[in-house]
């Protein structure tokens, strides 16, 4: 339930338009560019890609090098 985090148009004032290049939720990351738009380029583990567009109320496209976030903080408290 709840709300959706990311979508395609924002009805607040901005104060940023376009500045963002990365999108850090407690479920995915997003590589976020002008052009194309939202790449996903990491889930939490135990989630698909399809679990992420079932809560995020716009469209993205799936980084072909996909990655666990998990993975990523198990590598982090390594170094």
């Amino acid at each position: 339930g709840g709300k959706h985090k990311i979508l395609d148009k924002c009805s607040l004032p901005l104060t940023g338009k376009q500045c963002v290049d990365r999108i850090i939720t407690e479920k995915a990351v997003f590589d976020v560019d002008k052009t194309k738009g939202l790449t996903l380029t990491e889930v939490w583990e135990g989630l698909t890609p399809e679990d992420i567009k079932a809560c995020t109320g716009t469209d993205f496209e799936v980084s072909p090098n996909l990655k666990a976030m998990q993975q990523i903080l198990e590598s982090l408290q390594r170094i």
